[in-house]
């Protein structure tokens, strides 16, 4: 692991076969960090690509920054990340908000993205997330690691919990950056997703909660595969294998 600055923040960086022919960036989602790809999914992948695994910022090993959760500025992280390490083109495969840093990056700079693997994707227009978030505050949080943990058979200790909280605290209890998450909010409206003509890979659970958002995106990207498995959204958790075997 490594800290590279970019763009004023400092990010913790991983890289896997750095001599690869290829390269392939892992963007994880919001209250998560490197390690759902780092553990069992990027060493099989590793196998055959350069793998690029970061951190977003204030989250894992990343500086804590109260800026800079935009959709366009978590893209301007990505690229800068690639340009950081003097990479040209990569392969991109995003997991949850890490999905839909994925499908901007390759609106915005398409000749810098080859496929696209979107684990997960949810549709940021859903309402239905951000009132749940409002209304149970810190107790979303609990609940959710709650639900993880029935679901993956990880059983969180104190420890993480209370680095979750403050997380939760930093992202969603703070008004600035609450906001410029929440300006993500209409994102699936963008009609240039419906141009895209890379190669996409769209991976799902079949009890998820964002199946109906991976739907959709198959049906505007024309060449996009849509496959599912069995699990809910912590599907980089669960089936690990599954995953690997379809990126690889």
């Amino acid at each position: 692991m490594q800290k590279i600055k970019i763009r004023g923040v400092e990010l913790n960086v991983t890289e896997l076969n750095r001599g690869a022919p290829e390269t392939l960036v892992m963007i994880h989602g919001m209250f998560t960090n490197m390690s759902v790809f780092y553990l069992k999914i990027a060493p099989i992948l590793a196998c055959k690509y350069h793998v690029i695994l970061y951190d977003l910022r204030s989250h894992g090993l990343s500086e804590w920054v109260d800026e800079g959760y935009t959709l366009h500025s978590m893209t301007e992280d990505m690229v800068a990340v690639m340009d950081t390490l003097g990479i040209t083109k990569a392969h991109l495969v995003g997991y949850s908000f890490g999905g839909l840093i994925s499908i901007n990056s390759v609106l915005k700079y398409p000749e810098r993205i080859g496929k696209l693997a979107i684990i997960e994707a949810p549709n940021p227009n859903d309402d239905k997330i951000w009132e749940m978030m409002d209304q149970q505050g810190l107790g979303y949080l609990d609940n959710g690691i709650a639900k993880d943990s029935r679901s993956t058979n990880i059983i969180p200790g104190l420890r993480q919990k209370a680095k979750g909280q403050k997380l939760y605290e930093h992202l969603f209890l703070n008004p600035k950056i609450k906001s410029e998450i929440m300006s993500n909010h209409d994102f699936m409206k963008n009609k240039a997703i419906d141009n895209i003509e890379h190669r996409t890979l769209l991976l799902y659970g079949n009890n998820s909660e964002c199946l109906d958002a991976g739907k959709m995106l198959n049906e505007r990207i024309t060449e996009s595969i849509f496959e599912t498995c069995d699990g809910d959204h912590n599907i980089p958790v669960q089936q690990p294998k599954w995953i690997s075997e379809k990126l690889a």
